[in-house]
């Protein structure tokens, strides 16, 4: 069966999908904290400083406080065992190529054993990047769902123009980044 780049991710993801998703899950909860962030300092202006409660303002710093502990907890671990999986990902995908390199019917190539390692070593650790997107899109995913439901339940016109207003925006950037970067490149060049 032939092994194809695609074959290779899956097979990634499929032996680090412990880590994967513990990690995930400790980025996605980082995000939803910074989500939070702003909320808890509302309530802490709304509940605690207009009000002059000195009691409510002690309260609500605490849960700040635990909220960034929280924060800070879940990205610090999240981060190591995700660095752990893309790490080991990229170590065993040397030595499978390796192992196959140094076959004695080897590969097919024109490219000597030493070459063939130094490519290979560069593409595995490539490959094993992937291990680092997928947290940081499930993270992403998070942080827009909280907020825009933070949104939607602090003020619902407010809340729908950001979430309808986002991807429009994002849409107008898209189609417009080819125009930006050939007047930049101009303008590089013009300066040069």
């Amino acid at each position: 069966m032939e092994t194809t780049g695609t074959r290779v991710l899956i097979a990634g993801i499929v032996r680090n999908r412990r880590w994967l998703t513990l990690g995930s899950a400790m980025y996605g909860a980082h995000q939803i904290c910074e989500a939070l962030v702003p909320v808890v300092i509302g309530v802490i202006i709304d509940r605690a400083v207009a009000t002059g409660d000195v009691g409510a303002l002690v309260l609500w710093i605490a849960v700040l406080a635990v909220l960034f502990v929280v924060l800070s907890l879940m990205w610090r671990f999240g981060a190591r065992l995700l660095t752990a999986a893309e790490a080991g990902e990229g170590c065993t995908l040397r030595v499978e190529v390796a192992g196959k390199i140094l076959q004695p019917r080897g590969i097919r190539t024109d490219l000597r054993s030493g070459e063939l390692l130094t490519i290979s070593s560069s593409d595995a650790d490539n490959a094993s990047y992937l291990l680092d997107y997928i947290p940081r899109i499930v993270a992403s995913l998070t942080a827009t769902t909280v907020c825009a439901v933070t949104l939607l339940m602090i003020n619902v016109p407010l809340g729908l123009g950001v979430v309808l207003g986002t991807p429009l925006v994002l849409v107008v950037l898209q189609l417009s980044a080819p125009l930006i970067t050939r007047r930049i490149q101009h303008q590089q060049e013009t300066a040069g």
